[in-house]
């Protein structure tokens, strides 16, 4: 039993890197958000109207898959309601933010979805539409872990906030870690929720966040995938369930 004369590590000492990095991101450093690179053009594939659905339904079910997915397609309708919801704004302290994140932007690896093509897309909000954004569409690496690489190939989609980490470190300094970060984190969980409550399941892949994934979604420059979410159809009783934390 631990008591006052026996008290736990201390945080501090032992990990004093972490301790500076909070620190650091924690910091008020004013600024203004940084111009995005330039997004190119490419072929529009329209969004049907998103199936309705609250997020927070997905809360009891949320099911995270330990043996990857039933490779079935789920339908347009559904992958809209699910980026429609991880795009949503939220009451932050970034300009714009109550609209919509402002400093990730929702890509998609579409593998199994009816009436949408198979390939790397950028998800436009403002038109709920998917862009077409010129990757090779294949994030398959030796370089994933052998979990990722069952489930990738099975699932019908990937979701991937896609950012700039270096660019907003002039104005934010270190802050702007944490707030790509939390806004990474808003987008695969809240995607995460509504791929729950349509009865799909879905599962964050770290290591799916690598330099073959940015050549799949053609992301160029100082961008790069900054989560990997795959969704898919969940094989009966193969599930986790539980709260998000």
């Amino acid at each position: 039993m631990t008591g006052e004369e026996d008290p736990p590590p201390s945080v501090v000492d032992r990990l004093p890197l972490l301790t500076a990095l909070h620190a650091a991101c924690a910091a008020p450093q004013p600024g203004l958000l940084p111009e995005p690179p330039p997004e190119p053009p490419g072929p529009v594939v329209p969004l049907p109207a998103p199936d309705a659905v609250r997020v927070a339904d997905g809360l009891r079910g949320r099911a995270s898959p330990v043996a990857g997915f039933l490779p079935r397609p789920i339908t347009a309708g559904a992958l809209a309601a699910i980026l429609a919801h991880a795009a949503a704004g939220y009451p932050g302290d970034l300009p714009g933010c109550h609209e919509a994140p402002v400093t990730v932007t929702p890509h998609v690896l579409v593998q199994r979805v009816t009436g949408v093509p198979a390939g790397a897309y950028r998800y436009d909000r403002r038109r709920h539409a998917l862009v077409a954004a010129g990757g090779t569409g294949d994030a398959r690496t030796t370089a994933l872990r052998t979990n990722t690489r069952w489930a990738l190939p099975e699932a019908a989609a990937a979701v991937v906030p896609v950012g700039d980490q270096a660019t907003g470190g002039t104005t934010f300094g270190d802050r702007w870690y944490r707030l790509q970060q939390a806004e990474a984190g808003l987008v695969v969980h809240r995607a995460t929720l509504a791929a729950s409550a349509l009865g799909l399941a879905a599962r964050i892949h770290s290591d799916g966040t690598n330099p073959a994934t940015d050549a799949a979604l053609g992301v160029r420059g100082p961008l790069r995938g900054l989560s990997f979410l795959l969704l898919g159809t969940p094989r009966p009783g193969s599930t986790v369930t539980g709260p998000l934390w």
